[in-house]
């Protein structure tokens, strides 16, 4: 079992490649579980209170890239890419 948190807020996009694993994001008492990832892409919000869970099999290792950037930068970003992670946060399953 592998627990993720991060220490500050940012917005990102996990693309889980091979491997057989569960995933549950937890935000107080809110949850939300994702089962058998592999192929998933998966936008997200996330902060200190955001935890992410991964039960990972031990016979197919997790594999997986994430692309994030800091709320701090979306503004800095080139290309229009702050308008796109802005998009994300205000779809996120966790936003008030």
């Amino acid at each position: 079992m592998i627990h993720v948190f991060f220490d500050e807020p940012i917005i990102a996009v996990a693309l889980y490649g091979s491997g057989n694993i569960d995933l549950t994001m937890r935000h107080g008492h809110k949850q939300k579980e994702f089962n058998h990832t592999k192929g998933l892409a998966l936008s997200f919000y996330a902060d200190e209170k955001i935890e992410f869970i991964h039960h990972v099999s031990e016979s197919k290792p997790l594999e997986c890239i994430v692309i994030a950037t800091n709320i701090i930068n979306i503004d800095k970003l080139p290309n229009q890419e702050g308008e796109l992670f802005g998009e994300m946060q205000k779809t996120s399953w966790f936003s008030s």
